[in-house]
């Protein structure tokens, strides 16, 4: 099936015609004909209020189990949907072209490749209960996107695979809810990258961005669980001087603690810093760290 009868070539655009159903869902992958000129629909299916578990972490076997070393669990409706590649395309390829089609608001929350995603065998059979999927460990490559329109909650975990026949697959899980999930799913996501790494990063910030009405609930709801003390770190990176950039980065940090103390934040629980680009994390993009203090 060419790819024409299969997609409208118009951008990549997530559109849910029926929250409570997706038989009108239109899924836009590729805007170009020419770089991927062929596509088969492998299959399409729907789990309405589906109890998803999003993995956030390689796929290992932790205590005789599979499952991720680091996930959430999200309440949304769920699609389903997987593609063959054909026409001497790679996976590779269209996932790069799908990350320069997504929106600017889509945040990329994890990503992982080859052997660092686990067992293939697993990821085909556990988690996306797709045969076509089982290939080389080393092929794989897994992201998760997350992305917030007025009304709708998306994230979207993408899943490339190239078997040993060498045929590949591009697989994507669409989760979709309202958008008054949106606090609840920070909370979770928070709670889950603290009871592992005591950090988390809200990297839908832009610098010097205050946070949103999301943002700030979730991090209320978050001083209430956890009895520590909880830094802001925040990171610039730039071609100013480092003095320069450290200023920079420790005023946003303390802007962002003046408007959680506004928000009846408890301010001696609430530590800011700014750190410049001494801590780099290779993309150079600025980010604002929440660091849970450890206690004995």
């Amino acid at each position: 099936m060419h790819i024409n009868s299969l997609l409208s070539l118009s951008g990549l655009i997530l559109t849910f015609l029926s929250f409570n159903g997706f038989a009108d869902t239109l899924v836009k992958i590729f805007t170009d004909v020419e770089p991927y000129p062929h596509s088969l629909l492998v299959a399409d299916r729907v789990e309405p209020q589906a109890d998803y578990l999003l993995g956030l972490g390689p796929l290992q076997k932790i205590h005789g189990e599979w499952r991720h070393k680091y996930s959430l669990r999200v309440d949304a409706d769920l699609q389903r949907i997987t593609y063959q590649i054909t026409g001497g395309r790679s996976v590779v390829s269209a996932m790069d072209y799908l990350e320069s089609a997504l929106p600017t608001t889509a945040v990329e929350v994890y990503r992982c490749e080859g052997r660092g995603c686990g067992s293939s065998a697993q990821w085909a059979s556990l988690i996306f209960k797709q045969r076509e999927l089982y290939g080389h460990d080393n092929e794989q490559h897994y992201v998760v996107y997350r992305l917030r329109t007025d009304n709708r909650l998306y994230h979207l975990a993408v899943y490339g695979i190239k078997r040993a026949n060498n045929r590949q697959y591009l697989h994507f899980d669409i989760l979709a809810s309202s958008a008054n999930k949106d606090t609840q799913t920070l909370v979770k996501m928070m709670g889950e990258a603290f009871s592992t790494e005591r950090a988390f990063s809200l990297e839908e910030l832009e610098e010097g961005q205050r946070l949103n009405q999301e943002q700030l609930s979730a991090i209320q709801a978050v001083t209430k669980i956890y009895a520590e003390e909880l830094s802001l770190v925040a990171h610039i990176y730039g071609d100013e001087s480092t003095v320069e950039l450290i200023d920079r980065s420790d005023q946003w940090a303390q802007d962002i603690k003046n408007q959680l103390v506004s928000a009846a934040v408890k301010e001696h629980r609430i530590f800011a810093f700014g750190v410049g680009p001494l801590a780099p994390t290779g993309d150079g993009k600025a980010r604002l760290d929440l660091v849970l203090k450890i206690t004995n």
